[in-house]
């Protein structure tokens, strides 16, 4: 299964594996969920937005995560120099 792989580091200084992937399915309950296409909710560059895809395209591989843990993921990301619009 193909996936996009970024290793960052925790609040501790250990490393983290995290494995990015929609897959169709997360693809479709996030339109059926927001009532648009993915491509049409990406345009919307909220936080929200961003938090929630972090989330969709990290349940192929955790399928109970939430949003507290993708909201945790998402600062990881800025506190290892990630920005608001690379992510």
């Amino acid at each position: 299964m193909k996936y996009t792989e970024i290793t960052i580091k925790d609040n501790e200084g250990k490393e983290i594996v995290l494995k990015f992937r929609l897959t169709s399915s997360n693809a479709m309950a996030l339109e059926d969920k927001f009532k648009k296409p993915v491509v049409e909710y990406l345009q919307e560059e909220s936080m929200t937005m961003i938090i929630t895809m972090l989330r969709y395209m990290l349940m192929w591989n955790e399928p109970n995560i939430g949003i507290q843990k993708a909201s945790e993921i998402y600062d990881m990301l800025i506190e290892n120099g990630w920005t608001y619009k690379k992510i």
